[in-house]
C-alpha cells in the first residue's frame, strides 16, 4: 500500500523492472504515466518493487528484521543511520512507530553476545576489536568466500598480505568488503620475512607489484653475471640489509649458493630465484620464479613472464604456462580462468605485441577453476 501511494517509487522500480516494456519515446521513469499501465502490470511491478525495497532498501519488517540489517551494516564499518519519518499522517501514528525504532536502536548498542565456544575468524574480530590482520593470498579468497568473515573483514583499518603472488581479481573483491588500507607484503623467510611493500590503491590488471624495500633494507635486480639491470628489464631480485639472515644452520654449501657477495653491497646478498624488474614508477615488478624456466627451440623462456602478460588481458583472472609434446619439439599452452569470456586469438595478439613470438603459447584454453591442492 506504501508503494502504491508513492508515485515516484514505483515508476523507479517498473523502469528497474526486466519485464517491463518502456513507453516509446519516453526517456527517464520520471516520464511515465502510471495511468497507462493495466492492473497486471501495476501488480507485477509493485511485487517486483516490494522485494527489492523491503530486502534491500530500509529498517522495514519486525524489529528482529531490522536488528539484522543494522548488524550487516555494523560489519561493513557503518555507525550511523538515518531515518526519514513520513508526517502528514496522525501525530499519535507517527510517534507510535518511533517505539519500535527504539528498540532497534536499543538492541543494536547492546554489547554483542559471542558464544563462548566460537573461535571462528569472524568471532575473534569482533571479540577483540582486530584492526590489523596479515594472511596469505589464498586465505583471503577463504575468508572472501565466507559470508561471516567476509562481512567482519569491514571492521579493519589494514589488511596485509603476502606469502604469494597477489592477483587483480582478489584485490577487487577484497575493496568491494572492506574499505581497509591493503598492502601487498613480499619477502622470504631469508630475510626476516618482510623486505617489500607496495600500497594497492586500484585493483592491477594482472598480479599486484611488490613496492619498494622497508626500512633498512636494500634490493637489487641483477642478472646472471650478478650486475644490474636497467629499468624495464628482468632480473633476479636480491636483497640486502638488516634482515638477511646468516645462512642456514649447518649447511654451507647451500649458504655460500643463496648468500652472495658482491662488488657493490658491503655485506651478503640473498638471491631469491624471484625475476622481477624496475617499473618507471620505481617499483618492482613480481614476473616470477627464475627457476621457473623452460627451453623451447633452444630459447630459454620465462614462463612467469608470459604467465604476467596474459593476466593482464581483459577478463583474465589467472594463468599457467606448460610446456606440452616430446623433447625437441615442444609447445607452450596457456590455461586461463576468466570473469568474462576471453578469445584465443586477442589474447595471443596482445602477447605478441609485449613478447617475443617463441613466448607466445601455440594454444589458450580457458579452465573454469585451476586444479588445487588440498589445502587450496
Amino acid at each position: 500500500d506504501y508503494l502504491r501511494s508513492a508515485a515516484g517509487l514505483i515508476k523507479q522500480y517498473a523502469w528497474a523492472f526486466p519485464a517491463f516494456k518502456k513507453p516509446e519515446g519516453v526517456k527517464n521513469p520520471f516520464e511515465m504515466d502510471l495511468g497507462s499501465l493495466s492492473e497486471e502490470e501495476l501488480e507485477a511491478i509493485l511485487d517486483f518493487a516490494f522485494e527489492r525495497y523491503f530486502e534491500d532498501s530500509g529498517l522495514f519488517g519486525t524489529i528482529q528484521n531490522a536488528c539484522q540489517r543494522v548488524e550487516q551494516l555494523k560489519r561493513i564499518g557503518v555507525d550511523e543511520i538515518a531515518c526519514l519519518i513520513d508526517y502528514g499522517i496522525a501525530p499519535d501514528v507517527v510517534l507510535e512507530g518511533l517505539k519500535p525504532l527504539a528498540e532497534v536502536l536499543r538492541l543494536s548498542n547492546a554489547p554483542q553476545q559471542l558464544a563462548a565456544d566460537d573461535f571462528s575468524l569472524a568471532a575473534q574480530i569482533v571479540r577483540h576489536g582486530v584492526s590489523h590482520m596479515q594472511c596469505t593470498p589464498s586465505m583471503a579468497r577463504m575468508i572472501a568466500a565466507d559470508e561471516d568473515a567476509r562481512a567482519c573483514l569491514g571492521r579493519l583499518q589494514h589488511l596485509l598480505v603476502g606469502g604469494e603472488a597477489l592477483p587483480g581479481d582478489l584485490v577487487q573483491a577484497l575493496q568491494g568488503i572492506t574499505n581497509a588500507e591493503i598492502l601487498n607484503m613480499y619477502g622470504p623467510t631469508e630475510t626476516t620475512i618482510w623486505s617489500t611493500v607496495e600500497k594497492i590503491s586500484a585493483a592491477p590488471a594482472g598480479t599486484a607489484g611488490i613496492g619498494t624495500p622497508i626500512a633498512n633494507t636494500q634490493v637489487y635486480v641483477l642478472d646472471e653475471k650478478q650486475r644490474p639491470v636497467p629499468a624495464g628489464t628482468p632480473g633476479e631480485l636480491y636483497i640486502g640489509g638488516a634482515g638477511v639472515t646468516a645462512g642456514y644452520w649447518q649447511r654451507e654449501e647451500m649458504t655460500a649458493e643463496r648468500f652472495v657477495n658482491t662488488l657493490f653491497a658491503d655485506t651478503p646478498l640473498y638471491r631469491t630465484g624471484d625475476l622481477v624488474r624496475w617499473t618507471a614508477g620505481g617499483t618492482l615488478a613480481f614476473l616470477g620464479r627464475t627457476d621457473h624456466q623452460v627451453k623451447i627451440r633452444g630459447q630459454r623462456i620465462e614462463l612467469g613472464e608470459i604467465e604476467a602478460a596474459m593476466t593482464a588481458c581483459p577478463g583474465v583472472t589467472g594463468a599457467v604456462v606448460v610446456p606440452r609434446g616430446d623433447a625437441g619439439s615442444e609447445q607452450l599452452t596457456g590455461y586461463v580462468t576468466a570473469s568474462a569470456p576471453v578469445s584465443e586469438t586477442l589474447v595471443k595478439q596482445a602477447l605478441t605485441a609485449r613478447l617475443a613470438e617463441v613466448m607466445v603459447p601455440a594454444h589458450i584454453v580457458t579452465l573454469e577453476a585451476f586444479p588445487l591442492t588440498p589445502n587450496k
